[in-house]
């Protein structure tokens, strides 16, 4: 039998669809007009109906990250290459501002719980991802890093007060215990380094110094 299938390489079907203005109207308006909420009867009804059916799924999830991370790649390479980054910031600004922040709240504290169960529950799972952790992310923290910081220094000389409300929000709601815990074990492992502590150390107190000496002349 012939084979008339165009290659996922090409993007045959997708190509077909998004050259057809009648359908992507019905797509866009299809999700515009679903309440976020409308959803939670039907992911019910979803996993309780067959819950063997949902849970074999959950096999699927690393073929789908990697989908979808190569997707967001790929996005992303389209849209450095060929877009202006006021027509992105456009765009970007107004899905931020359609997003439920209430529903990405609860949903993060959701599966924080599920991640804490399970993470307690398997040492094998723990030791998988700690060996991923290892091999493949240090070279990406290093790039968010890199983009962070830069945010944070333009962020700063717009607004000096910006980070002084963002870090006592937060303060207010961390774990003391724990935070205690965890940056004491990161400060050794940065200690282990060889980085030039002292050199930054110093800079940290002359700025802090003049800092305090410019607003007690206020």
């Amino acid at each position: 039998m012939e084979n008339n299938s165009i290659p996922l390489q090409q993007g045959g079907v997708i190509r077909e669809i998004l050259s057809t203005p009648f359908i992507k109207d019905i797509i866009r308006e299809s999700l515009k007009g679903k309440e976020a909420n409308a959803v939670r009867p039907v992911v019910k009804t979803f996993i309780w109906e067959d819950p063997e059916f949902i849970l074999s799924l959950f096999t699927m999830i690393p073929y789908m990250l990697n989908l979808f991370t190569t997707m967001l790649d790929q996005t992303g390479r389209e849209f450095n290459e060929k877009f202006s980054p006021g027509l992105i910031s456009d765009y970007m600004g107004s899905i931020i501002h359609n997003i439920d922040k209430e529903t990405i709240r609860a949903c993060a504290s959701t599966y924080a719980l599920l991640i804490k169960k399970i993470w307690e529950g398997s040492p094998e799972l723990r030791s998988t991802v700690v060996n991923i952790v290892i091999e493949s992310v240090p070279e990406s923290l290093a790039q968010g890093i890199n983009f962070a910081t830069h945010a944070l220094n333009t962020s700063y000389k717009k607004d000096p007060q910006i980070f002084n409300s963002f870090f006592s929000k937060m303060v207010k709601a961390i774990d003391g215990k724990e935070f205690k815990e965890a940056t004491q074990t990161i400060a050794c492992a940065v200690m282990d380094q060889k980085l030039p502590l002292l050199p930054w150390v110093w800079q940290l107190l002359k700025r802090r110094f003049w800092k305090q000496r410019r607003l007690a002349s206020k």
